[in-house]
C-alpha cells in the first residue's frame, strides 16, 4: 500500500478562464488575469488593515491622554454660569478636580443642570473621574453675594 492510497491527496484546483468568445486563455493573457487578481486580493487586504486600523484609532480616542490642565476660575453671585472644558486640546476630559479656595461656598453641576448641583464649600474640594472621557463643561454659582475662587485641574 502507498501512501497515496493511506491519505488521499487533494488535487490542485485550478479554473478554467475564458475570455468573452470562450477560448480557454493561457499563456501571457493568463498572467495578465492572475497579476489583476491578485493586485484585487492585495488591495482588499489594505482596506482590512485601513478598517482595523480606523477601528483601533477610535478606541485610542477614548483614552485619556494623560494631559493635564490646570485652570483658575472666580463664580461670583448666584446667577448660573456655564464653563465649556473643551479647550486647544480639542476633546472632553476624564477626570478633575473642583478646589474652593473661598471666601464662600460654591455650588457645581457637571454637563447637565438637571443632574443637579453638589456644594463645595471653602477649603473642599469635589473630584470627577470617569473610564472614558465624558466631561464636557461645568455649571456654577455661589452665594447672592459671594464669590468662590476655584482651581480645577483637568484631565484629558
Amino acid at each position: 500500500m502507498t501512501s497515496n492510497e493511506l491519505v488521499p491527496v487533494q488535487k490542485k484546483f485550478t479554473p478554467t478562464i475564458v475570455d468573452s468568445e470562450g477560448n480557454k486563455v493561457v499563456g501571457p493573457e493568463m498572467e495578465a488575469v492572475t497579476g489583476l487578481v491578485t493586485q484585487m486580493a492585495q488591495v482588499a487586504q489594505l482596506a482590512r488593515i485601513r478598517k482595523t486600523l480606523e477601528k483601533q484609532e477610535s478606541q485610542m480616542e477614548r483614552i485619556p491622554q494623560g494631559v493635564m490642565r490646570p485652570f483658575e476660575k472666580t463664580v461670583t453671585g448666584d446667577t448660573i454660569e456655564r464653563w465649556e472644558v473643551i479647550d486647544d486640546v480639542g476633546q472632553k476630559c476624564s477626570s478633575g478636580t473642583v478646589y474652593n479656595d473661598g471666601p464662600d461656598s460654591c455650588w457645581v453641576a457637571l454637563n447637565d443642570i438637571r443632574d443637579g448641583f453638589q456644594e463645595i464649600k471653602e477649603g473642599e474640594s469635589l473630584d470627577f473621574s470617569f473610564k472614558h472621557p465624558v466631561i464636557e463643561r461645568f455649571f456654577w454659582y455661589s452665594t447672592a453675594d459671594g464669590t468662590a475662587n476655584l482651581r480645577i485641574p483637568l484631565e484629558y
